[in-house]
């Protein structure tokens, strides 16, 4: 009697048991316990902290003692990828409370962006700005991203923690 499997063209295999006890170092496991990147896990994860530290510093001081203006809309920069817009840049002039006209770049996000390119009426946008830096200005309601910083450089650091366990681990062996 045939076995069913050859039946339809397919030989039966008997996995070999001397093959799932050996550990074979795959190539692409030892490029990624490799020290490089080890490193690029610990680097990536201070880098994105210190962004999301400085985020929340600065939404934290706008937020304290932030203040509010009219800003006019002078010029809107963008970027097309892929057939589509982004990196929406203003750049914007505002007066503060102490008199002083400042010029400034502003990152918005793409809707307020193509709203500044495709719409004449739309000349000012409210921003909020610090008055001991001017140069730190955000569009007014503008959302604290720093939190989600904080989670991948969190990830990046947990990453790294566990490529560094496997390295040393694996350098012992």
């Amino acid at each position: 009697m045939r076995n069913s499997d050859e039946s339809y063209g397919m030989p039966r295999v008997r996995p070999r048991e001397s093959l799932a006890l050996t550990p074979v170092p795959l190539p692409m496991l030892q490029k990624i316990l490799s020290w490089p990147a080890v490193l690029l896990a610990f680097a990536v994860a201070a880098i994105v902290g210190f962004m999301g530290y400085t985020e929340h510093s600065e939404m934290t001081r706008l937020a304290d003692h932030g203040k509010q203006a009219i800003a006019q809309i002078e010029e809107v920069e963008w970027k097309t990828k892929r057939g589509m817009d982004r990196n929406f840049d203003l750049t914007i002039t505002f007066d503060t409370e102490a008199g002083q006209n400042v010029k400034e770049k502003l990152r918005v996000d793409t809707d307020t962006g193509k709203r500044a390119r495709d719409d004449d009426e739309f000349v000012e946008l409210p921003i909020v700005y610090l008055p001991e830096k001017t140069s730190v200005v955000r569009q007014a309601g503008e959302t604290n991203a720093s939190m989600g910083m904080f989670v991948i450089a969190a990830i990046a650091a947990l990453a790294g923690i566990v490529l560094l366990v496997l390295r040393l681990r694996s350098s012992k062996a």
